[in-house]
């Protein structure tokens, strides 16, 4: 249910940004893009106030797209959040 629900809403983002009507290196160079600055942005708030936690994963997920190195990081660290919940829920 919820990954329909993820689906549902990155296609309505693909269809604001146009993205698909783009060329594929275009495309790229768009994500590409838009990660790399959310990416920056989350490792820039490790040490400027901001929540560094959100926007990194967040960086990687848009690199995901396009990029399987990227997909790979997100899975991990997705993984790695999600054992740290469990282990600080169970405290």
């Amino acid at each position: 249910m919820k990954r329909q629900r993820v689906k549902k809403y990155w296609r309505k983002f693909q269809g604001a940004l146009r993205l698909r009507s783009l060329s594929p290196p275009a495309r790229k160079i768009v994500i590409s893009l838009a990660g790399g600055l959310v990416l920056l942005a989350g490792v820039a708030m490790i040490v400027l106030p901001g929540p560094a936690v959100v926007f990194i994963p967040l960086g990687f997920a848009i690199l995901a797209v396009e990029f399987p190195w990227a997909k790979q990081v997100f899975r991990r660290s997705r993984a790695l959040l999600k054992r740290a919940g469990s282990h600080a829920g169970s405290k």
